[in-house]
């Protein structure tokens, strides 16, 4: 009998265990562009990387997206990928960071020009920052950006 409790205890454990979900390893912000809109404030889940996908089918002539959530610091991947992109395109996307060192790792996987830019608010010790970047999608490469 004290065997048979056992077992069923053994189950319940490893059945809670299997219903917890893991962290996503990946965070997506899907963004559908319209003529109408110029800019977009998004939000995204914590994760170690970012992923930006974007529809650009019916674009304005330069949109802005602007995550509202930063990234820790630390070391991050963001990765950018935009059907219907054209190499004359330009996309402005804003996306703060907490106080303290972060490495980017950035992956631009289609064509355009981006027009990065990285901020702190600063805190307490740190004074705030401002990193801007220009690059012409897309990258046959890893970008590596040191934000100290």
């Amino acid at each position: 009998m004290a065997l048979l409790a056992l077992a069923a205890a053994v189950l319940t454990t490893d059945a809670r265990a299997v219903a917890t979900p893991a962290k996503p390893s990946t965070s997506t912000v899907a963004v559908l562009l319209t003529p109408e809109q110029a800019d977009y404030f998004v939000k995204a889940g914590p994760s170690k990387t970012l992923r930006y996908a974007i529809d650009a089918r019916r674009a304005p002539p330069k949109p802005r997206i602007f995550l509202l959530s930063p990234l820790r610091s630390g070391h991050q991947r963001i990765e950018i990928a935009v059907s219907h992109a054209t190499a004359s395109a330009t996309f402005v996307i804003a996306t703060p960071i907490h106080p303290g060192r972060a490495v980017i790792d950035l992956r631009i996987e289609s064509p355009g020009r981006y027009d990065l830019g990285f901020w702190t608010h600063g805190g307490e010790g740190h004074p705030p920052k401002e990193y801007r970047y220009t690059f012409q999608g897309p990258s046959t490469t890893l970008l590596t950006l040191d934000l100290d």
